[in-house]
């Protein structure tokens, strides 16, 4: 797939867009332990989506100002798949858009169908979980604190021309 995005001048171009890549890893024993959620972590779910052809990578660099949010808007018209960015302009990380972005991915972030969604739905939410304490997961691998923190090393986009700055939806 090609979508135009912008250069640094603000000229368009185009971006080449893959539909498959490295596979992910993910944390499955926690699921596993704990048997409450459907995927692990973030990784696994993107592993989903990538292997129903719901998740499409972005391997060209992008500029988070105006770019990504260009691409990502074209996309989510057109009813594409989520976007895996890997070369954020600026960033070291890779950044995820649209993964919710359609009934069928939303039901499979829930571990649903789309048939039983309405349903379980509201079974779910009039019947909460309580969260399960860990001491150690690998969201909490890397921990910065003080004047480590700087969000700025975050690939926040500014997505629209009229936005005050970077934000996350």
């Amino acid at each position: 797939m090609r979508y135009r995005g912008l250069d640094d001048y603000g000229e368009p171009r185009a971006v080449q867009i893959v539909t498959s890549g490295e596979p992910f890893s993910s944390s499955r024993a926690l699921v596993e332990e704990n048997g409450l959620m459907p995927y692990a972590d973030m990784r696994e779910f993107l592993g989903r989506l990538e292997s129903e052809g719901e998740l499409a990578r972005v391997k060209a660099e992008v500029d988070p100002v105006y770019e990504i949010g260009a691409i990502s808007r074209r996309v989510l018209d057109a009813r594409g798949p989520a976007l895996l960015f890997e070369n954020v302009k600026g960033a070291e990380m890779p950044l995820a858009v649209n993964l919710l972005a359609s009934r069928k991915r939303y039901a499979w972030a829930c571990d649903m169908t789309l048939a039983t969604f309405n349903h379980a739905w509201i079974e779910r939410t009039s019947n909460p979980v309580e969260p399960v304490m860990v001491e150690s997961a690998p969201c909490k691998e890397v921990i910065l604190e003080g004047d480590d923190v700087d969000l700025y090393k975050l690939p926040i986009p500014t997505w629209n021309s009229l936005d005050g700055g970077p934000y996350l939806t």
